[in-house]
């Protein structure tokens, strides 16, 4: 547990760009605000399952589940 621990707070240091890509940022911040899955796929000019995929490797890679958590760590890593 520990190394979990230590693990996420050395990630929460990341830059954001070492984290996500551009594209991956554009859809959390998308996200955040409350926009859908279709909404989103229809302002970026992709597929609905684009969008579904990019969700997925956005929570994979900042280890969270929920959306709510996706706020807090783009907040933490200066993105909004």
């Amino acid at each position: 547990e520990f190394r979990r621990v230590l693990f996420r707070s050395k990630r929460s240091e990341r830059s954001t760009s070492s984290l996500l890509s551009p594209r991956e940022v554009e859809v959390a911040r998308k996200l955040v605000a409350g926009d859908t899955v279709p909404t989103i796929a229809e302002s970026l000019g992709v597929s609905r399952s684009t969008i579904s995929t990019l969700n997925e490797r956005i929570y994979r890679k900042l280890g969270i589940t929920r959306r709510a958590q996706l706020a807090m760590r783009l907040h933490e890593l200066g993105v909004q």
